[in-house]
């Protein structure tokens, strides 16, 4: 399917109607940079849920807030960000469709991969999803971001019970092949976020670009593809 993202529109229904021509989008149901979310009115969610219904779209992604960090060591972060998702996925239980919720991993802050992994699941755990996917987006690896590594994939496909959302960016700047890294692990892989960068390769900086223009796509005109790096 294929679709793009789109602003929160008052009321929620415009997001379908101007998604006609689409198979699909993708909204924040929330700001992305403080994690306020406005009231969904009864009405509103009613209006939506029609407009879904007569449309073609059967299947959306909604992303969750950049600022939250499910994967940090301070306990008051993590049971912030388990609120932010509880909250999100009680709303979502009331729209109709088939959702897919996307959401950046976090940074461990010093404690290492593994903690920061154990941190993470153990929010999503304890989180009731009302039939909702839970997608974990794949990370540039700035700082002590979680999950840019292909070690982590590999963990990821035989001990994490969730799916990935592949953004191709992403990967590109945490030093991987895109087209290689999305072969080896398609299976795991509902949402793809197909973007440029506007960095070189394995910069760990993420940074989008208009996808014809950005270093990946000249890099793949003009070199060999990249072996996996770990």
């Amino acid at each position: 399917m294929l679709g793009y993202h789109q602003q929160l529109t008052t009321p929620l229904c415009d997001v379908v109607h101007s998604s006609s021509d689409r198979q699909t989008f993708q909204i924040f149901l929330r700001n992305p940079r403080n994690n306020r979310r406005r009231k969904f009115p009864q009405w509103e969610i009613e209006q939506f849920n029609c407009a879904l219904l007569r449309s073609s779209i059967r299947k959306y992604v909604i992303h969750a807030p950049y600022i939250m960090n499910p994967a940090s060591p301070d306990d008051e972060l993590r049971n912030s960000a388990k609120g932010i998702i509880q909250s999100d996925m009680e709303l979502l239980s009331e729209l109709a469709g088939q959702k897919f919720y996307v959401l950046h991993p976090g940074s461990h802050k010093g404690v290492g991969l593994r903690n920061g992994w154990r941190n993470l699941l153990s929010v999503l755990e304890g989180v009731d999803t009302y039939g909702t996917t839970i997608c974990i987006e794949n990370m540039a690896g700035g700082g002590t971001e979680l999950f840019h590594t292909i070690s982590e994939l590999d963990y990821f496909k035989c001990a994490v019970p969730y799916k990935i959302a592949f953004d191709t960016a992403h990967c590109f700047e945490s030093g991987h092949d895109p087209i290689e890294v999305f072969e080896a692990y398609k299976e795991l892989i509902a949402v793809v976020h197909l973007n440029g960068s506007a960095t070189v390769f394995n910069s760990r900086r993420d940074v989008h670009a208009n996808f014809h223009d950005s270093f990946w796509s000249l890099r793949r005109r003009n070199s060999p593809p990249c072996s996996r790096h770990r």
